[in-house]
């Protein structure tokens, strides 16, 4: 096996003036079709992997180590790609993405549902398959496909696995895996992460965080929402665009057999008091959501969100965990077989 951990660190970085996100939309100019005709593809011998760390940091020779290990084929070849101490993830993610294009090899995602998401979009801009090592808190995307969570074996997953065409969902220009959110549920996710930056990465702090932001004051929304299957307008403290089956099943959803294999999960909260919002992840944390009155749920293929109220053309949106502003109206729909996902043959939700 030749295994270069910092084969890629002396690229040439974007310009200084170009905003994060701007780093994704410059790779996105070249973005191929999303659903195109493949013959199957063989596994990839070259792997570039992303991590959101330093590479001295104990994460990253942790995993280096792993890969190390287990990649006992010679014809394997694995590089680590970091960001650099005053580079953006985002830019790093880029590096790692161009890398993996001139080698003709898969780009590889080492993190959480948020790392994820950043290298999914930058792998269908470059047309390379994608890989997950997941190392975040809750996993979905890798649980929902099958991927183990524990490092040793999916770094032998990816090793093993083949290439599959795997839906993802858009919304507008932006990709996501797990799920869209405007609203209640989008302060949820932003508290969060201030409460993990102070108290760690945990699921605990999680549920304290979305406790904390269920008591606090909640703007409503006068949603528009327009689809093959709904058609209405109204206040809400939050809408929902769900492409995981694993998270929808947890809180108690059901009917979502179809999710992920052509169909997305719109579902929306009624507005409502503080004291319901406290009570409905209570109900969510045990899978009953679904039985609030103020709750409700369908299956779509496409969508058009806006609130024609607002004065301001755009709005944030938590794609995967990540809060990025999107301009209204927002149109979202599902994009199956535009991910080449590495993963097991048998996704096994859990």
């Amino acid at each position: 096996m030749r295994h270069a951990p910092y084969a890629c660190r002396t690229r040439t970085e974007p310009p200084a003036s170009m905003r994060p996100a701007e780093v994704i939309d410059a790779a996105a100019a070249a973005r191929t079709p999303l659903a195109i005709d493949r013959e199957p593809e063989t596994r990839p011998l070259t792997f570039v992997c992303f991590q959101n760390c330093l590479q001295d940091s104990p994460a990253a020779k942790e995993v280096r180590d792993a890969c190390s290990a287990l990649a006992s084929d010679e014809r394997i070849r694995l590089e680590h790609v970091y960001p650099n101490r005053h580079e953006s993830p985002e830019a790093g993610a880029l590096r790692a993405a161009d890398r993996a294009r001139a080698l003709g090899g898969a780009l590889v995602a080492v993190g959480g549902d948020g790392t994820i998401n950043l290298i999914a979009q930058l792998a269908i801009a470059h047309d390379c398959p994608m890989g997950i090592v997941p190392r975040g808190t809750f996993n979905f995307v890798a649980r929902e496909h099958g991927i183990p969570e524990t490092l040793d074996e999916a770094v032998a997953a990816l090793l093993a696995a083949p290439i599959q065409p795997t839906q993802i969902a858009r919304a507008n220009e932006r990709f996501f895996l797990v799920n869209a959110s405007v609203g209640l549920y989008r302060r949820v996710l932003a508290e969060r992460e201030w409460f993990k930056r102070s108290l760690g990465r945990h699921r605990a702090v999680a549920a304290m965080a979305a406790i904390v932001t269920a008591l606090r004051a909640c703007p409503m929304f006068r949603f528009s929402i327009d689809g093959a299957s709904v058609h209405e307008q109204s206040r809400a403290a939050t809408v929902l665009i769900g492409n995981n089956r694993l998270q929808l099943q947890l809180a108690g959803f059901d009917d979502i057999d179809t999710v992920g294999q052509g169909d997305l999960f719109c579902a929306r909260m009624a507005a409502t008091g503080r004291w319901r919002r406290l009570w409905a992840i209570a109900r969510g944390a045990v899978g009953s959501l679904p039985t609030m009155p103020e709750i409700r749920a369908v299956r779509i293929r496409e969508l058009r969100l806006d609130l024609p109220r607002r004065r301001r053309r755009d709005i944030g949106v938590a794609l995967d965990g990540e809060i990025v502003r999107l301009t209204l109206p927002i149109q979202i729909c599902a994009c199956p077989d535009a991910l080449r996902l590495i993963r097991p043959m048998r996704a096994s939700v859990s």
